[in-house]
C-alpha cells in the first residue's frame, strides 16, 4: 500500500465486486513482470549480506517488524521456526529476520496470488524462500505475517480467523484501520513507470476490527506508525500494528 499522499489514490465504492470490475486487478501480467523485474534487479536476498563493520539502517517498519519477531521468538524457545508470510511479495523480512537472526532456523513460506507465486518460484533456489498461491490444511506455522497484505483479500476476516486458528502468533503489520463505523471498499490506483495499476483495497473500522481480535486472541504489543500513512477522503489515516497471541494454539 506505501504511503500514498494523493487524495485520488483511494475511490470508496459499494463493493468488492463493483471494485473488482473497475480495477486491473493483482494478476495484470504487466504488473507480476515489473515485481519480477524489480526484484531480478534489486536482489533483496543481498540486502543484508552487510560486513560487521558496516551498520543497518533500519526504518521504522524493520523495526516494529524486528521487535514483533523477537518477542514471539522469545515465547516459542525454538531452534527451528516456522514462518507464513501472507502476501509477502519478495520475501524481505526473511533475509533481514535470518540476517539479525542467524542461529535460529526460520523455514519461510510466502503465499501470493498465483501469477506472483509461480513467476517468483524462479528465485527460491537463491533466496531460500518457499513460494505458494494454496495452503492445505496441514500448514501450521508458528509465526504468520501480514504486513500491508490484509486489506487486499476479498475475504480478510475469513482469512485472519483462519491464521489466529492455526498459530500462535501473528503479525499484524501496516493495516489501514479508520474512525468508522463500517468497513470500507476502495479501489487503489497505483503508479509504477509507464504504467498505470490498481486493484480492491478494504480500509477497517478500527473499532470492529479489534472488537474481533479480541474475541479470538491477546493483542501483546501496538504500535502507530509514524513514517506510512494514507489518504482517504482527505483524512489521513496512519498504518497500525499489532502483535497478536493466539493463546488456545500450543504448537
Amino acid at each position: 500500500m506505501a504511503t500514498a499522499t494523493n487524495p485520488e489514490d483511494f475511490k470508496v465504492v459499494r463493493s468488492w465486486d463493483d471494485a473488482v470490475d473497475i480495477a486491473t486487478g493483482y494478476e495484470n501480467q504487466k504488473l507480476i513482470e515489473y515485481y519480477v523485474e524489480n526484484m531480478r534487479s534489486n536482489e533483496p536476498w543481498n540486502k543484508w549480506k552487510l560486513s560487521e563493520q558496516t551498520e543497518a539502517q533500519l526504518s521504522e517498519r524493520e523495526t516494529v517488524f524486528l521487535t514483533f519477531l523477537m518477542t514471539a521468538l522469545s515465547d516459542l524457545k525454538k531452534d527451528k521456526v516456522s514462518v507464513l508470510d501472507i502476501g509477502g511479495g519478495n520475501g524481505y523480512f526473511a533475509h533481514l529476520a535470518r540476517k539479525t537472526l542467524p542461529r535460529i532456523q526460520l523455514d519461510w513460506l510466502i503465499l501470493e496470488s498465483e501469477g506472483c507465486a509461480n513467476a517468483y518460484k524462479q528465485f527460491e533456489s537463491v533466496s531460500d524462500i518457499n513460494w505458494t498461491h494454496e495452503l492445505d490444511n496441514e500448514t501450521k506455522p508458528d509465526i504468520t505475517i501480514f504486513s500491508c497484505s490484509l486489506q487486499y483479500l476479498e475475504k480478510p476476516f475469513e482469512v485472519l480467523d483462519r491464521a489466529i486458528a492455526n498459530c500462535r502468533w501473528l503479525l499484524l503489520m501496516r493495516l489501514p484501520l479508520t474512525d468508522e463505523q463500517i468497513n470500507q471498499v476502495t479501489v487503489q490506483k497505483v503508479y509504477y513507470e509507464p504504467h498505470n495499476f490498481s486493484w480492491p483495497c478494504w480500509f477497517f473500522s478500527k473499532e470492529e476490527f479489534l472488537s474481533r481480535i479480541n474475541m479470538k486472541a491477546t493483542r501483546k504489543l501496538g504500535y502507530q506508525c509514524l513514517d506510512e500513512s494514507v489518504l482517504l477522503n482527505d483524512q489521513t489515516i496512519q498504518f497500525e500494528n499489532y502483535l497478536i497471541f493466539c493463546d488456545d494454539n500450543f504448537i
